[in-house]
């Protein structure tokens, strides 16, 4: 069947999934420093199910949907985002580290093969001359799996 494709994601849940939360495109905006990170993690097997980024007192709150593993993206966690006292609240891990005091200039939201938006990337940095740091989060087994990207050549 010419031009024709096979899509398993209901479109209008896609459409909701991949708008940009306002805090966001704020912080793109108005260049504002990476200040803070914190994960949620279930804290015998350090599993990740959300994390908190601040950028000079705006925040914005990154967790999986467990039913399809796409990134949730906002300005708060979803309503039923579980945050029980079980999961414990880390400062500065890594590979943040090297993000803390630069700009956010980039964002991606990265489907899959299924087109199911389950991948989310920052890039940092304080000028053209420098570096960037690139950190990437996958939706995996209703968990995030957090990735430093390195640039090869």
């Amino acid at each position: 069947m010419e031009g024709s494709s096979l899509s398993l994601v209901d479109d209008s849940e896609k459409e909701e999934k991949m708008s940009p939360c306002e805090g966001l495109e704020d912080i793109l905006e108005n260049r504002a420093s990476l200040t803070e990170v914190i994960y949620f993690e279930e804290t015998e097997y350090q599993i990740v199910y959300g994390l908190s980024l601040n950028f000079s007192g705006k925040y914005i709150y990154i967790s999986v949907c467990g039913e399809d593993d796409t990134i949730i993206i906002g300005d708060s966690f979803p309503e039923d985002f579980d945050l029980d006292l079980s999961l414990k609240k880390v400062l500065h891990p890594e590979p943040w580290i090297n993000a803390y005091g630069k700009p956010l200039i980039w964002y991606w939201y990265m489907e899959n093969n299924q087109e199911y938006q389950d991948g989310f990337q920052l890039e940092f940095s304080t000028s053209k001359d420098e570096v960037c740091i690139c950190i990437q989060m996958i939706g995996i087994a209703s968990r995030l799996s957090i990735r430093s990207v390195t640039e090869m050549i």
